[in-house]
């Protein structure tokens, strides 16, 4: 029997918000927010080295903005233009080699990101933006989806579902029961199976479980205690690796391929 091989972990100053992967999994770009200063700063994690950028990136707008994706060297931000409502955003490109905001636009909403172009929208109308340069076209042959996604996300099963069922009932077996009231999320990847599931007695706890096809258990963790509701996403994979956050600022890679 094995245990997985830890890759990387950090703790960070604050709490990992959101973590979003380069279009061709060359990095993470990794949202932390401080609460107590109202700081949010954005640091990239290559799994190749698996080495985390020494000074993170600080924004003109420190708290009202968000990571939205990245393409090569380019991260593409969102800023709230009005806090009360959401939906107004405005956009803009950080050079991750010049350290500096390349273009932006007040005006459009984005709908996906290609190789080198990010479709967006204005006034309902679609056009193709140039990721490195900020030019727009308005016609689509500059856009080239990348097939491939970097990242696998589980399939989260809620209570009283089939899929449910099936996972819960497979966790009491092995002696881990999961409580009846939280959603279960679930992936089978590289000859492992990953669950994350929650146990309420007192307080509610968030729990991450790898097996191996033969029910060994590779790794056991708590990821979060006395929460006060479920993860969005508790973990996923990016390449051959598993990721998670605990207690919201502790980052964690395992390998879940042999070496």
């Amino acid at each position: 029997m094995r245990n997985l091989q830890k890759n990387f972990s950090h703790s960070f100053d604050g709490k990992v918000w959101n973590i979003e992967s380069e279009v061709n999994g060359d990095y993470l770009v990794i949202e932390v927010r401080n609460e107590d200063t109202l700081t949010a700063s954005f640091f990239t994690y290559n799994s190749l080295d698996n080495s985390l950028s020494e000074s993170p990136i600080i924004l003109e707008e420190t708290w009202w903005v968000g990571i939205t994706g990245a393409v090569g060297k380019v991260i593409i931000f969102h800023a709230f233009t009005d806090t009360e409502n959401p939906q107004h955003k405005s956009f803009f490109a950080w050079d991750v080699e010049k350290k500096k905001v390349i273009w932006a636009k007040t005006d459009i909403s984005l709908v996906e990101f290609g190789d080198r172009y990010i479709q967006a929208r204005r006034d309902d109308e679609p056009l193709f933006i140039n990721m490195e340069t900020g030019d727009e076209e308005m016609t689509q042959e500059f856009m080239k989806l990348v097939e491939n996604k970097p990242i696998g996300l589980p399939f989260h099963y809620v209570p009283d579902t089939d899929h449910y069922n099936t996972v819960s009932g497979f966790l009491r077996m092995i002696g881990m029961d999961a409580d009846s009231g939280h959603g279960i999320d679930y992936l089978e990847v590289s000859g492992v199976v990953i669950l994350s599931y929650y146990l309420k007695a007192d307080h509610l706890e968030n729990r991450l479980i790898v097996m191996d096809t033969e029910r060994h258990v590779l790794l056991n963790e708590k990821l979060g205690d006395h929460l006060k509701g479920i993860a969005d996403r508790p973990f996923f994979v990016y390449g051959d690796s598993l990721i998670f956050v605990k207690d919201y600022t502790d980052f964690f890679s395992y390998q879940l391929s042999r070496q």
